[in-house]
């Protein structure tokens, strides 16, 4: 309480539960990312640096500047402090960087490009709204990898936030690592019907209508309400999301094996590790496992492209 700095600074690694400025509600205020209340309850921070959640943000909120320089090396964040100012200005400013030219050392250059895999067909999506609509056979993939290495009854799975990802032709250690890159196990619990259909109906809840009667992503739509950061698709079973229905009504006729789903009954399910922490979905955290694959996912995919023939 005696410090008097000249300037504030604090790091953070985490991001925000609501938009800054808008108010958009990403998530829920669950513990994940604490800045806005980091910002509510610590006097004279002069700057918060925050990421995570791979957002950009370069506002001032009352007397702090806030800065986070969006992922996966689009760029960085330079601040100026102006001292001699009566009230010391800062200010940040976002240097792009053409990751185009960057290059890694030879020999990491040349295990990047090897082929380790050939897809015959087109399992290629586009779109972060158009790949989560529908049956997608690069979705289909990550299912059957899943359950091939599990023997799961159902997989669940989610997709990168990437405009552009899948598999085409010869597929290389650069173009693995970048569909999946995150390094989490293959874990198969049990879940009742009724358990998977309130997980699917909640991540159901990330669409709904737009103006021009269009699906959307429900934060274009209604910027206060909350939803999951995340979108699972369900492998194993058939069903259909009516996005004309209430949030939590909107799944319809779920199947398994061409019967419907119990709703008491136990089903095998597997989901990857980071999913089991339960941020986003608390009906996941602290089950019970049944299976855990020794290997991470990148592995296991590389292992499922390499030995099992694909179809068109």
């Amino acid at each position: 309480t005696c410090e008097k700095p000249d300037y504030l600074i604090v790091s953070y690694h985490g991001g925000f539960s609501e938009d800054l400025i808008m108010g958009t509600i990403y998530q829920e205020r669950i513990g994940e990312n604490q800045a806005n209340e980091i910002i509510e309850t610590v006097e004279g921070i002069d700057l918060l640096i925050t990421g995570h959640q791979h957002l950009y943000f370069n506002e001032r909120i009352n007397n702090t500047l806030v800065v986070q320089p969006t992922s996966h090396g689009k760029g960085f964040m330079e601040v100026q402090v102006d001292f001699n100012h009566q009230h010391k200005q800062s200010t940040a400013i976002f240097h792009p960087i053409n990751t185009s030219n960057l290059s890694y050392r030879n020999e990491i250059e040349k295990w990047l490009d090897k082929e380790i895999a050939y897809v015959p067909t087109d399992y290629t999506y586009s779109g972060l709204l158009t790949s989560r609509l529908t049956s997608h056979p690069y979705i289909q993939l990550l299912h059957d990898m899943q359950l091939t290495a599990t023997n799961a009854q159902i997989s669940v799975c989610d997709l990168l936030y990437l405009e552009n990802g899948g598999f085409s032709g010869t597929v290389t250690n650069r173009d693995l690592l970048k569909n999946a890159s995150r390094e989490h196990t293959l874990n198969v619990i049990p879940l009742t019907g009724y358990e998977i259909k309130l997980l699917m109906e909640q991540s159901a809840a990330v669409f709904s209508i737009n103006k021009d009667r269009e699906i959307d992503f429900s934060t274009n739509v209604y910027p206060e309400k909350p939803q999951p950061y995340q979108y699972d698709f369900w492998g194993g079973l058939n069903y259909i999301i009516d996005v004309s229905h209430p949030v939590g009504k909107r799944i319809k006729e779920v199947s398994f094996n061409g019967e419907p789903v119990e709703l008491t009954r136990d089903y095998k399910v597997v989901l990857n590790s980071y999913r089991l922490t339960g941020v986003d979905f608390p009906l996941l955290k602290n089950r019970p496992i049944l299976y855990k694959t020794e290997v991470t996912v990148p592995f296991l995919l590389k292992e499922y492209l390499q030995n099992k023939p694909l179809l068109k």
